[in-house]
């Protein structure tokens, strides 16, 4: 994980993670640019205007990324399709961005990507999959496998996370980014 990445996780999350004084370095990988812009987005603190309506001015700026994203969708996918093309990486067979959580699966799954967990150890910059019900980013993996992710809609806001086990498995993107 490079300097600017942990410098960001250090200020999310404190304790967990001791900030190194050192000058600041770019990003590099998709997996690098996907933590590093998921924690700038949760130091936003995102959050849902009114509660539990989808939306908000903030929210709105997600779906750029997502060409035929309704203004009302549920949103975890469409963050990490804003975060992913932000990193270089836009989803979708053509870049074009992917609201749901099951195309995204699907998508990922045909391109070789996704793997079930227990499968192998997920990684800081994988995606994180709930079945068909939600997505988020691993920012990070302790050294006992516990995995922390960054998460949109996730009471109706972007939050840092302690991994629930609901996850049903990972995506894994290509490190050097694409056009799209």
């Amino acid at each position: 994980m490079k300097v600017a990445t942990l410098a960001v996780l250090a200020t999310v999350c404190a304790p967990a993670v001791a900030s190194a004084a050192v000058e600041p370095v770019e990003p590099v990988t998709v997996q690098d640019k996907l933590v590093h812009y998921a924690l700038k987005e949760v130091q936003r603190q995102v959050r849902e205007v009114p509660a539990r309506s989808n939306t908000s001015r903030a929210i709105r700026r997600y779906h750029t990324a997502v060409e035929h994203a309704r203004a009302n969708e549920a949103w975890c996918t469409i963050f990490v399709s804003y975060i992913a093309k932000k990193a270089g990486f836009p989803l979708g067979r053509v870049g074009q961005g992917i609201w749901e959580p099951k195309n995204l699966y699907l998508w990922a799954k045909s391109q070789g990507w996704y793997f079930p967990r227990g499968a192998r150890e997920p990684k800081v910059g994988d995606l994180a999959v709930h079945g068909y019900s939600h997505t988020g980013i691993v920012v990070r993996v302790t050294n006992k496998g516990v995995v922390y992710t960054a998460d949109a809609n996730w009471g109706d806001s972007v939050k840092y996370n302690l991994l629930p086990l609901s996850a049903s498995g990972f995506i894994r993107l290509p490190s050097e980014p694409r056009a799209g």
